[in-house]
């Protein structure tokens, strides 16, 4: 079984600062992956299309490799997925982010 993980990331006129957003879908949704398999997390990243104060594009980078790391991590990818409340992903996520 793949990892099943998504991250999609775009340019976005008028934002100011890189963002992201995650999405859990336990049915899992087509992707068109090369294994075939559909996506159940999907990490969705926002950048700004342009140079801004507030963009420091290191620390996007940074987040990326966060992000990308999280979607490796067999663990992270199982609790996440049997979270049951927002607050719960948070407080994983909070977690991840302090290792």
């Amino acid at each position: 079984m793949g990892q099943r993980v998504a991250i999609p990331h775009v340019k976005l006129a008028g934002l100011e600062e890189a963002l992201f957003s995650l999405s859990l879908i336990p049915t899992g949704i087509d992707w068109e992956a090369l294994d075939g398999e559909s996506v159940t997390i999907v990490f969705t990243v926002l950048r700004p299309e342009r140079p801004s104060p507030r963009y420091n594009p290191e620390r996007h980078l940074d987040m990326m490799r966060w992000i990308s790391t999280l979607g490796r991590d067999a663990d992270f990818r199982r609790f996440a997925m049997g979270v049951t409340t927002k607050k719960a992903l948070v407080d994983l996520l909070r977690e991840m982010s302090a290792s």
